[in-house]
């Protein structure tokens, strides 16, 4: 029974990757590239709201990788934030501290949904977090690949 949980485990945490992470990572690959010299300011109001919730919905994804990475290492977490905390102790993340100042932008934008905190979320992701999503990838990538 523990060997099909297991089994259950590890092919929730892959498909988390492959078909969630993955594909929204590449995306916002695609995105960085194309608004890397872009003033992201000048956005008309439905397009930042778009791409913030696009954002959002990134760390969200991220989120739920690392956890159910953490599940399938043996390990639970009852909410992001020690999620968060847990997969930097891990050494899963290399800057815990900058996941946990993400958490908070996003946090603060849940609750304040207006132009500054959309403006404030674009150019946070852009100039300084989106490099945390690059060293995820590059970490659970090559765990996936060497189990596939």
């Amino acid at each position: 029974m523990a060997n099909a949980a297991g089994s259950t485990v590890l092919k929730r945490w892959i498909q988390t990757y492959k078909k969630d992470f993955a594909k929204i990572f590449s995306t916002f690959c695609i995105l960085e590239e194309k608004t890397k010299f872009k003033n992201l300011d000048k956005l008309l109001p439905e397009k930042r709201t778009i791409l913030c919730n696009k954002y959002y919905e990134m760390f969200r994804i991220s989120c739920k990788l690392l956890q159910e990475y953490l599940i399938y290492s043996g390990i639970t977490q009852p909410n992001t934030l020690l999620t968060l905390k847990q997969a930097y102790y891990s050494e899963i993340l290399t800057d815990g501290q900058r996941w946990i100042n993400l958490f908070f932008l996003f946090k603060n934008y849940d609750r304040n949904r207006n132009e500054e905190t959309e403006k404030d979320l674009i150019n946070y992701i852009n100039e300084e977090y989106f490099m945390l999503y690059k060293q995820l990838d590059s970490y659970i990538k090559p765990e996936i690949d060497d189990l596939i």
